[in-house]
């Protein structure tokens, strides 16, 4: 019982830390998406899971790229 809530625990900050590597990674030009597809495969054992942190990072990314464009029309 006792590991089940560290399991969770864990996994729950490791997913987090996963997320701002995987952004991280993005913005490095040389990278992109391809280094975190990879890393998310050998993470993470289900196809579900591999594609749906996928698609949180992506969402991520757009609202991050939504939110500087906002900015950016507000100065002009």
């Amino acid at each position: 019982r006792m590991t089940t809530k560290m399991k969770e625990k864990f996994d729950k900050y490791w997913t987090f830390c996963n997320i701002l590597m995987a952004i991280a990674s993005i913005l490095n030009p040389r990278i992109k998406l391809s280094l975190t597809n990879f890393v998310f495969s050998k993470t993470f054992s289900q196809i579900e899971e591999i594609e749906d942190h996928m698609t949180l990072v992506r969402n991520i990314m757009q609202d991050l790229h939504n939110n500087y464009v906002a900015k950016i029309e507000g100065f002009n």
